[in-house]
């Protein structure tokens, strides 16, 4: 029926088409005629004018399918010359497109470098997400703080110098904003309280590589995996960890670490022994000694081997070996200086300027001068 309806306006507007054809070519274009044609019905929209009409439709071929794919890909730009996890050349990540190389965060920040195998990253090691990792890179460098040492096994040991470089940085920096950031990526306040406090007067004589990485002589049973002993360098400057002896542990994971014979008498920073203290006592208790019988009963339940029965599991701590530790501890101390926490007129050398008996100044500014 529309076949028909259309011929018969074909013979209708033919002489219309043949008088438009004998006009001047100066005053016609193909885009006239084509127009003419659409708004008179005669042919379909110009978007079939391509396709043959009388014919039914059918799924294009294979032929067609690559022509419209050649064509979407020179739409698009041509594709990258490596598909796939293939070794790049040198240079290859080097483009002066700003939309190619953008980054989501400014990685030459500290704390902030991504993680991967190119130069310039942080080792990519293993982990169950991206998240995963930034997790446990926070718990690593603040133990690191901590313990002043952390021992870690494979690609975590590079990452996690670096890391510790960059955590002196901002110590170095010791602004506002350096602490604020370090505090975000640490676990513990308090260690963002350590850090700015010892390393820059610890590391002020040295610019870079303020951490070192040793490879211990065995691997680890469970998986096979290279063991690496990372520390800070210039421990001999440290209040916190000057003398400290890392050759054994101490009897108690919970208690501190062994001192060299040359220093038995060396003093920690109050407040740091008063949060390794707090920290210690929670395992010295009797619901701790019952969480680690329960333990024990767990362990044995899930079949691990080699785990003793509850009733055999002695307490960590005693009274007993609490009063030897103290006394050890006295004896070796010997004669130190008691801190009043309550005294407000404490003064160290050094502290705001003042030196010896001389007072140190107060927090008021200068006097205001009288105008002549």
């Amino acid at each position: 029926m529309r076949a028909a309806k259309n011929g018969r306006l074909s013979q209708r507007y033919a002489g219309d088409v043949a008088a438009l054809l004998s006009s001047p070519a100066s005053l016609l274009c193909v885009w006239h005629i084509c127009a003419f044609l659409t708004f008179t019905h005669i042919l379909p929209p110009p978007i079939s004018l391509c396709l043959p009409s009388p014919l039914p439709t059918s799924p294009p071929s294979r032929t067609a399918k690559l022509a419209m794919l050649r064509w979407s890909r020179l739409l698009r730009g041509r594709p990258p010359p490596v598909m796939g996890n293939a070794k790049k050349m040198r240079f290859a990540g080097v483009d002066d497109n700003p939309s190619i190389t953008h980054k989501p965060w400014d990685t030459n920040e500290p704390l902030m470098a991504d993680y991967g195998w190119e130069r310039g990253k942080l080792p990519k090691f293993r982990a169950r997400s991206p998240f995963h990792r930034q997790q446990i890179a926070r718990r690593m460098v603040t133990e690191l703080i901590r313990k002043d040492y952390v021992i870690v096994g494979g690609a975590r040991a590079p990452a996690l110098r670096i890391l510790a470089d960059h955590v002196v940085e901002l110590a170095k920096a010791g602004d506002t904003d350096s602490r604020q950031q370090l505090a975000y990526f640490l676990h513990d306040p308090l260690m963002v309280d350590k850090a700015f406090d010892e390393y820059p007067r610890r590391f002020r004589d040295m610019n870079a590589k303020y951490a070192m990485m040793t490879r211990l002589k065995g691997r680890r049973r469970a998986d096979n995996v290279a063991m690496y002993f990372v520390e800070y360098k210039n421990r001999d400057m440290s209040d916190n960890h000057k003398g400290e002896d890392y050759t054994s542990g101490p009897e108690r994971f919970f208690l501190p670490p062994r001192i060299v014979e040359t220093e038995k008498g060396i003093q920690r920073p109050p407040h740091m022994q008063m949060a390794f203290d707090r920290w210690a006592s929670k395992f010295k208790t009797e619901e701790f000694h019952h969480w680690w019988r329960l333990r024990h009963a767990k362990l044995r339940y899930w079949g691990v081997r080699n785990v003793p029965h509850p009733s055999d599991v002695d307490p960590l701590w005693s009274e007993k070996e609490e009063e030897e530790w103290h006394n050890e501890m006295l004896a070796s101390t010997g004669d130190f200086e008691d801190f009043d926490l309550d005294d407000d007129s404490y003064e160290a050398a050094g502290e705001g300027g003042g030196q010896g008996d001389s007072p140190s100044p107060s927090g008021a500014g200068p006097a205001p001068q009288k105008r002549s």
